[in-house]
């Protein structure tokens, strides 16, 4: 599917390849299939078949989506992109964002994060990725997060942690 590149994508709109929706129990399956299509990547850049990612069970998923929130893009019936958070007192936690592999590089990633931006009352996000997943910090960081100095590292294989001020509180 090939999408102008000049166009913005979002849910609902004329000629928007995709659409936009809540994730629901019943997309478990199809977002256990795009989460492990999407990290087989990273562990290939880490050279580990075990990422959690990779590892999580239908059941573990399923429990996940029960406790927490998340939006899917569909196109023609099928889920392309996955995006699971929570809130927790004033910070959006973004979790596991994936798109499959063939419908990557196509606007769909970030529009599911803006997407998940948007829901919340938070007034910050945050998130984690690999310090070897340079794509990753790159994506994020285009999109105005930044690297949290503040969170201590156990070693150089830990996760980085990104932040993001999504709107400014009254004092």
């Amino acid at each position: 599917m090939v999408r102008d590149p000049t166009a913005e994508p979002g849910e609902g709109e004329p000629g928007s390849p995709y659409v936009l929706r809540a994730l629901v129990l019943a997309d478990a399956g199809e977002v256990l299939t795009v989460q492990r299509a999407a990290f087989v990547a990273e562990a290939q850049h880490y050279d580990d078949p075990w990422l959690p990612a990779l590892t999580q069970t239908l059941a573990e998923l399923e429990q996940e989506i029960r406790t927490s929130s998340g939006i899917v893009a569909v196109t023609r019936g099928r889920v392309v992109g996955v995006v699971r958070m929570r809130t927790f007192v004033d910070t959006l936690y973004v979790n596991r964002l994936a798109v499959a592999p063939d419908c990557q590089g196509q606007g769909i990633g970030g529009a599911l994060l803006r997407a998940a931006e948007q829901s919340t009352t938070a007034s910050r996000a945050g998130l984690s990725t690999g310090p070897r997943s340079g794509a990753n910090l790159r994506f994020y960081q285009r999109r105005g997060y930044i690297l949290d100095t503040e969170s201590p590292r156990r070693a150089e294989t830990d996760y980085l942690r990104l932040t993001k001020v999504l709107r400014l509180g009254c004092a």
